[in-house]
């Protein structure tokens, strides 16, 4: 079986050598090799996101009483009281009773998600762009053939 990076890196860049549309030999693997590229971007920017999200949560458990959890927490619960959340609510009573740790790491975490949203929007059109350029190079070398030779 194999893992998800690879498939995630691999996937596209085998689907391109291996795409009818693509023309020939030598398109297929331009085509590849730019779709190699762009999940290698990819990866190193989620990861890089990632690695953000965990060094600061490392911090924040290490050590709780910082100016920037305390603050964090505070940041939190006006953010939940300015929603006006019913008050009857059970999720919206663990999220008040949440210690200030947990508070400040979700104030970290939920921008980071949409970061990682938002580069893998990116990925996915970029991927699109680039399929869709090879597949259009193919299309105008085969036109050239049939006009030159037909």
């Amino acid at each position: 079986m194999t893992s998800f990076s690879t498939q995630a890196v691999c996937g596209p860049v085998i689907g391109s050598l291996v795409a009818k549309d693509k023309g020939d030999a030598s398109n297929r693997t331009k085509c590849a090799g730019a779709q190699l590229v762009n999940n290698a971007k990819t990866m190193a920017q989620t990861a890089l996101v990632g690695g953000g999200v965990y060094g600061a949560a490392r911090a924040f458990i290490k050590h709780p009483n910082t100016i920037v959890v305390q603050t964090g927490a505070k940041f939190f619960d006006k953010i939940i009281n300015v929603t006006k959340l019913p008050k009857s609510n059970k999720f919206v009573d663990k999220l008040l009773k949440m210690p200030g740790k947990a508070k400040a790491f979700v104030l970290i975490a939920l921008p980071a998600l949409l970061a990682v949203d938002y580069i893998r929007s990116k990925h996915l059109y970029k991927m699109g762009q680039i399929d869709q350029k090879y597949t259009d190079q193919a299309k105008i070398e085969e036109n050239t053939k049939k006009n030159i030779l037909g």
